[in-house]
């Protein structure tokens, strides 16, 4: 996930630190040392890399033991969901701005989440491993949606319609994996992301999501948009207090929070905020949005607020947007686009270094990135690992960002085969 935040080395160099990198041992060893000899890649710029067996908070807090004897820590900053809880942990124990265990824990686990947000949650029902076959299926309200309680990513949410197809879905996760059963959101859908520093939150930016459930009974993420386009001032306002209210609840006290939400309800009558799910760390493909929206990149303000140094983010002056385009089915052969250089990232390590522009600059694709390799079967989207190639644009605040994005994604050529 390290390698979704580019800057982020860098900007914990600008501010004198040196960043140290803890990964699992999992992985390809012998790539990852050839990315930080390279001193193009963003990589080079680590002054360590620590790998541990687990992402635990007992695991990463002992394995930093001898590096704590030989210098402080400065600061913590967990990069992807799986070292979210260890950061927290020794952020609390050593005295370092950090969110918090409460903040930490919560967010890793949706059934806490639902007990915490009550009145801010769809009715659910948590289903453990060994409860699946007293399940009473056909007492529950339809459509449904069935996600992991522990997993992130839009990873094995999926919607059902009918008892049958309840069965069908709950037996299909690994046995260990307690569930959630609860009711179909409707409404459209997204995501605020709010800077947190001694508890205030000091900026707060709301993101526009798409998902392909439409067309499939799968949450993919397709699309977002930053800053989000066509709010009211009243639902402007009831996301932020929403988020603020989570906040607030999670006891966050240093850090960035992402929360996404659906407004729910009659959009003329009343509209409410729905909590589907919130996390304390950056959200990867968010983040460069916001970056070609304001001008600075979020990661900066992460690294502030992780380090003890007074934050700050300005306000968006542009929009910017991420599209996934329905991908074609078969074994991905090459992707092409005229006039923008193709990003494999998911083969060569590397994202696109995207630099943003003045407000009323002309709209333009950024970037066109590829997150699946050649040889790939390609096949339906049911989840956010499974989308093949996206394209960055951005455009003045008062362009039509999709229709931009619509084109960029069209001028994508990609080839399949057997």
């Amino acid at each position: 996930m390290l390698l979704q935040h580019p800057r982020l080395v860098e900007e914990v160099l600008r501010r004198d630190a040196t960043p140290i990198a803890v990964f699992m041992t999992a992985g390809d060893t012998e790539r990852f040392a050839a990315l930080r000899a390279d001193p193009s890649h963003e990589l080079s710029g680590l002054g360590g890399v620590l790998r541990v067996a687990d992402s635990t908070a007992k695991t990463v807090t002992a394995a930093l033991a001898p590096l704590r004897e030989r210098a402080p820590i400065a600061g913590a900053i967990p990069v992807g969901e799986r070292f979210v809880e260890a950061a927290a942990v020794l952020a609390d124990l050593i005295g370092l701005p950090g969110p918090g265990w409460r903040a930490a824990h919560v967010s890793r686990n949706k059934v806490l989440q639902r007990v915490l947000f009550a009145d801010l949650s769809p009715a659910s029902r948590p289903v453990l491993p060994d409860q699946r076959d007293a399940l009473p299926a056909d007492r529950l309200r339809y459509p449904a949606v069935v996600k992991p309680a522990s997993l992130w990513g839009s990873v094995g949410v999926r919607e059902v319609v009918t008892p049958a197809d309840l069965g069908r879905a709950v037996g299909s996760y690994p046995a260990e994996e307690t569930l959630l059963v609860e009711d179909r959101v409707e409404g459209p859908e997204f995501s605020v992301e709010s800077l947190v520093q001694g508890g205030k939150v000091l900026w707060a930016g709301i993101t526009r999501k798409a998902t392909n459930e439409a067309d499939s009974g799968f949450f993919a993420e397709t699309g977002h948009f930053a800053p989000a386009d066509g709010l009211t001032a009243a639902q402007e306002g009831a996301l932020l207090a929403a988020s603020a209210e989570i906040v607030r609840r999670l006891a966050v006290a240093d850090g960035i929070v992402h929360c996404e939400l659906r407004l729910a309800g009659d959009p003329v009558l009343n509209e409410v905020p729905v909590l589907m799910e919130v996390a304390v760390r950056m959200p990867p493909s968010i983040s460069p949005l916001w970056l070609l929206a304001t001008g600075e990149p979020l990661e900066g303000a992460v690294a502030d607020i992780a380090l003890g140094i007074p934050a700050a983010y300005p306000p968006p002056s542009r929009r910017a947007g991420r599209l996934w385009p329905d991908p074609p089915r078969g074994r991905l052969r090459a992707v092409a686009c005229d006039g923008v250089e193709v990003s494999w990232a998911a083969a060569d390590q590397r994202w696109p270094r995207m630099r943003p522009v003045p407000a009323d600059a002309p709209a333009r694709c950024c970037a066109v990135t590829v997150s699946r390799q050649l040889g790939d079967m390609l096949g339906p989207v049911s989840d956010n690992p499974s989308r093949l190639v996206s394209v960055i644009v951005d455009a003045p605040l008062d362009e039509p960002l999709a229709k931009i994005a619509a084109a960029a994604a069209d001028a994508v050529c990609v080839e399949v085969g057997p």
